[in-house]
């Protein structure tokens, strides 16, 4: 139950809604979209330009009607505005319309200290955008609000500075010019505006693009080095790997960045390091073709320092609300574009089948038909679904297909059949995501259950994913290969791998001098140079690169790259990189991925007077928190730089009024929260589902006994298992009184404490079974096993 008090009777709710579709923020604009012979234009993404206005979007429906508002997916408690009181005070609450023109005030002279709603009496007013002063605890804030008619809404949070006024914040938030109105292969159409809530009575008209003909524009001029050099991939090393002279010299088309890929550097210099490319492509080269620059972006864009990083893939498979999913790979696609990329290694969609293994955070569930619903949410999220949106970046579902299905849970192993059943599970997934629009995929390290190995999968790889036959996904995108599984090149190429990625420095850049070697001793151009050419594969192969070349280019005049406005980085999403803005949609997510699974004697939600006693390294611990995948390819425990963020602690001592203590025994406490916790990994087998195996917290022992003599002493005990998979909990879950799983929650830790102190409902549901022990495994639903928690089970008090 939310703890969240009224500051008076006469205030009226702050919400929003959004259309399951995908509407999200305060947009209400509403119209509708057509093509060019008029006839309804469906799945057309429709943006305001005002960048600060970035998460606010909608897609245009079967009718071609985009901005209609309805009830929507978020509950009411992610849409309330609130009001945090750190002392009881005077509060006041000035209601403005968007001339600077005050309408009323409210005001309460002794408001005690704590979390409330705020409720003006906006219900009243006519539809239109308002925004509110609210003066407390000695500072000044304000918040714009959309009454839409239908619903109330409000945005973030905005400022005055010293010798502004409240007509010139009128104003600023009022500044509306235009909508952005787009989809994949259409060109976009800019729209003026006079108002966040305008009808537009004319229906916006988007002329199809011949993308083809763009492509074979472009590829009918190409030397043979040229199109060798679109499917080279060199990478990216802090900036010590391609530079834009070799970059440009060698006609590259891609570069790759992997965990760790920035040293420390900030968005910032990625930007400058990306642009820099970018421009000697275009200055320097006869073709003048852009790169695409992919770095391994996991749970937000996670290989840049100081981004907001959200909670790992299988937590985000146990929140409910998929606009919510959407949202949090927008927030994604804003801060990968800020950084300079235009392209990122996610989402992964494995399917997954074995907890066992030890990728498990990546995937979001052990169901087909779920993992298609996320992966659908996750490319609009990052791809809307218009790629020449200077917002949106190329989306990469991996690793097709099998890596979580594999026998015994082994990384790289091979997939559990048979065939049929192979393809029921872990197929539906990628269909999806073509149908949403995916630019890129990668194949799966593993091997499906016939023994072959993904990257020279022939049947699986092009016959079935690039194939219309059948009902087949028809994809037309490309294909990258995963970290150095595509050589040697000819079987892979041959298979359907479009852009191989190798190791090492300067691997794949293509030299026009054929006795170039590097690591490894491969000669990159003769390589290449082979397997286009490959007499003994009867000029099979000489098409199918030609085909490689092509895939790459039209997802490049997909995203329109050909455009400064494209290809060199908006530096308005630059500054924006791990903004407040940002963090409060992960810390959105964080909430409501928590899965509740014990709850009893009343111990949740804790009273916020209570004396608690924190113990477990993850309750004060962001390197716990964020996991793998963060700044570095590993992680690490502890803070390090490039992680900024809340830690749990940190959450529950801006909450609770009563005494707090960290790691400092229990007995002054009436309240214990314990963690436990796993160490930070990446592409890591643990096959041990222990609490205190291989890969376990350094404090689990310690807090696992803590736990058993602090519930024996009568205190209320709360557990909070921060892992990136399930683990077996019997040596705990019957020595406490509530048990919460919270996955791998990234940087915004305080979620944790909003959900433990009841300022939001649980709402998180599991997205995998789980097991009674290690032995179960695997264990999913549909099986005859019968494990700890069925999967879909959760609490909500």
């Amino acid at each position: 139950m939310r703890n969240c008090k009224k500051i008076a009777v006469a205030l009226a709710a702050f919400l929003f809604s959004a259309t399951a579709f995908g509407q999200s923020g305060d947009f209400t604009v509403s119209g509708k979209v057509v093509n060019s012979s008029g006839q309804a234009l469906s799945g057309a993404t429709v943006t305001f330009l005002n960048v600060n206005k970035r998460l606010s979007w909608d897609f245009s429906r079967a009718d071609g009607s985009f901005g209609t508002v309805v009830s929507g997916s978020i509950p009411r408690a992610e849409q309330t505005a609130r009001l945090s009181m750190s002392a009881s005070g005077l509060v006041t609450v000035d209601i403005f319309d968007m001339a600077g023109k005050k309408i009323s005030t409210v005001v309460n002279p002794s408001l005690a200290k704590g979390t409330y709603s705020l409720e003006p009496v906006c219900a009243k007013l006519s539809k239109a955008m308002y925004f509110v002063k609210i003066t407390a605890n000695g500072k000044v804030s304000y918040q714009k609000l959309v009454n839409t008619g239908n619903n109330l809404r409000t945005s973030s949070d905005y400022s005055l500075s010293s010798s502004s006024s409240e007509m010139v914040l009128a104003k600023k938030l009022a500044s509306v010019d235009s909508i952005r109105v787009g989809k994949t292969g259409y060109k976009s159409v800019i729209v003026p505006i006079t108002s966040y809530t305008d009808n537009i009575t004319t229906p916006i008209a988007l002329t199809a693009i011949n993308i083809d003909a763009q492509v074979d524009s472009i590829f009918n001029l190409m030397t043979l080095p040229e199109k060798l050099g679109q499917l080279a991939m060199p990478p990216n090393a802090g900036g010590t790997g391609v530079n834009a002279s070799s970059a440009a010299s060698n006609r590259i088309g891609n570069i790759f960045g992997g965990g760790g890929c920035l040293d420390g550097k900030d968005a910032a210099y990625n930007a400058d390091y990306v642009d820099g490319v970018q421009n000697a492509m275009i200055n320097n080269t006869p073709r003048k073709i852009p790169v695409l620059c992919g770095y391994d972006m996991v749970h937000g864009a996670s290989a840049v320092p100081g981004a907001t990083f959200f909670p790992h893939n299988l937590a985000l498979g146990a929140i409910q609300d998929t606009l919510l999913i959407q949202k949090a790979f927008r927030v994604t696609a804003l801060e990968v574009r800020g950084s300079g990329c235009n392209w990122g290694f996610g989402p992964c969609i494995a399917v997954i089948r074995d907890d066992r293994w030890g990728r498990a955070y990546e995937g979001f569930c052990e169901t087909p038909e779920r993992t298609q619903i996320m992966a659908r949410h996750a490319v609009l999220g990052i791809q809307t679904t218009d790629l020449s949106l200077p917002q949106a970046y190329a989306g990469c579902a991996k690793h097709f297909a099998g890596d979580g299905n594999t026998l015994n849970g082994t990384n790289t192993g091979t997939t559990e059949g048979p065939d049929a059943t192979a393809r029921a599970i872990n197929l539906p997934g990628y269909a999806s995501a073509v149908q949403a629009g995916v630019a890129t995929i990668m194949p799966s390290f593993s091997a499906w259950c016939d023994g072959r190995r993904m990257h020279r999968n022939r049947a699986l790889l092009t016959d079935w994913l690039k194939s219309t036959a059948n009902g087949n996904p028809g994809f037309k995108g490309f294909l990258v290969g995963d970290y150095e599984a595509a050589w040697p090149l000819d079987s892979s190429v041959w298979a359907g791998v479009d852009v191989p990625m190798a190791p090492g420095t300067g691997v794949g850049i293509i030299s026009t001098n054929p006795n170039t070697t590097g690591p490894g001793g491969e000669i990159y151009y003769q390589n290449f140079t082979n397997v286009y050419n490959a007499p003994k594969f009867g000029g099979i192969l000489q098409g199918q690169v030609n085909d490689a070349v092509k895939r790459v280019l039209r997802v490049k005049c997909w995203m329109n790259l050909f455009s400064p406005s494209q290809y060199i980085t908006d530096r308005r999403l630059t500054s924006l990189v791990g903004c407040a803005d940002h963090r409060a949609v992960a810390r959105a997510c964080v909430r409501a991925s928590q899965v509740l699974l014990k709850n009893i004697n009343s111990a949740i939600p804790i009273p916020k007077s209570s004396n608690v006693a924190i113990i477990g390294d993850a309750g004060d611990n962001i390197g716990l928190q964020v996991g793998g995948w963060a700044v570095t390819w590993q992680g690490q425990a502890g803070a390090y730089n490039g992680v900024t963020g809340t830690t749990v602690r940190q959450g529950v001592a801006a909450t609770c009024t009563g005494n707090v203590t960290y790691n400092q025994g229990y007995t002054n406490s009436n309240y214990v929260i314990a963690f436990l916790s796993e160490t930070p990994y990446a592409e890591t087998d643990f096959p041990d589902l222990s609490l205190t195996g291989k890969n376990s917290s350094g404090s689990n022992s310690s807090v696992i006994t803590q736990i058993a003599a602090a519930h024996a002493a009568g205190k209320k005990v709360v557990v909070v298992l921060i892992a990136g998979r399930v683990l077996d909990i019997s040596s705990v879950i019957d020595n406490c009184d509530a048990f919460v799983w919270a996955g791998l929650p990234g940087t915004e830790g305080n979620g944790i404490s909003d959900v433990l102190f009841g300022d939001y409902k649980f709402t998180g549901k599991l997205p995998v079974t789980w097991p009674m022990n290690s032995a179960q495994e695997p264990i999913n639903s549909g099986d005859t096993k019968v494990g700890r928690y069925a999967y879909g089970f959760g609490l909500t008090d």
